[in-house]
């Protein structure tokens, strides 16, 4: 453990820290404190897009430069922003499936770190990806993601891949 205190000394602010930080929770054997902190980083990120959005649709008073700076992180926030929720999905995924999670308020968290992604995918409507990662998720949740990405595609082509996919990955979703 002071190895990787030393090692946390060193922060750099930027997405290193939470793959070194994950790292080190492992190799001790801390399960719940690194679900505890995924579900954390979790609802950090989902914050701060909520905010970026509502910047957005308010538009930006403090000039050209405040502007540019906003664009820039949303770009940064685009490309980084998935992929670190896919890597906390993944990491719970497989906590989940080798029944390392234990205690229910575990087993909340890492289903609340799931539905951040998959919210992601609802919105760039990734359709197969979506059947995919809401298996993991109990039956109302299912409905409700599938439910939120049928409301967001307005071809009837895609309409029906929907159905076609939720099939597929024998969701049993009658309710859509």
């Amino acid at each position: 453990e002071e190895i990787f205190d030393e090692l946390g000394e060193n922060e750099t602010g930027n997405e290193e820290d939470y793959h070194r930080e994950i790292v080190k929770l492992m190799i001790l054997g801390r399960i719940n404190e690194l679900v505890g902190l995924l579900s954390k980083w979790t609802e950090k990120i989902r914050q701060d897009r909520a905010e970026r959005k509502e910047s957005k649709l308010n538009g930006s008073l403090n000039g050209m430069l405040s502007l540019k700076q906003t664009e820039s992180e949303e770009e940064k926030a685009k490309l980084v922003e998935p992929n670190i929720l896919r890597f906390f999905a993944h990491i719970v995924i497989a906590l989940l499936q080798l029944k390392l999670i234990t205690e229910p308020e575990m087993n909340e968290c890492c289903l609340s770190v799931i539905e951040a992604y998959t919210e992601y995918l609802v919105e760039y409507k990734l359709i197969q990806l979506v059947a995919h990662y809401s298996q993991f998720l109990p039956h109302e949740r299912q409905v409700k993601a599938f439910s939120s990405l049928l409301a967001t595609i307005d071809n009837e082509d895609d309409r029906q891949l929907c159905i076609i996919v939720e099939k597929q990955a024998q969701m049993n979703l009658p309710v859509l």
